[in-house]
């Protein structure tokens, strides 16, 4: 027998901010979702599928690199290994 599956609700938030709304709005019926790989695996250990995504792929605060004040690198959780390797103050550091 094949479950039925509900479609979810896709979310684009157009910061951090309101993802962080919509992760607190939904609770547990929501799930951030970036590449999916980790979505993919909860289902394949059975899982319910999430009722609300929240898209985080385009919010460019999550993907950036910078120095901070005590010397350390922040580096933004969507940031490419790419990208890391080829950032000129990762380079430097």
């Amino acid at each position: 027998m094949v479950k039925s599956v509900t479609a979810p609700t896709i979310w684009h938030p157009a910061d951090v901010s309101e993802a962080w709304s919509l992760l607190k709005r939904f609770g547990k019926a929501a799930r951030l979702l970036a590449g999916g790989t980790a979505v993919q695996l909860d289902w394949a250990a059975g899982a319910p599928v999430p009722e609300h995504w929240i898209d985080i792929n385009s919010l460019d605060a999550l993907c950036d690199i910078e120095a901070l004040a005590d010397g350390a690198i922040r580096i933004g959780a969507l940031t490419t290994l790419s990208g890391i390797r080829h950032d000129k103050l990762i380079r430097e550091k």
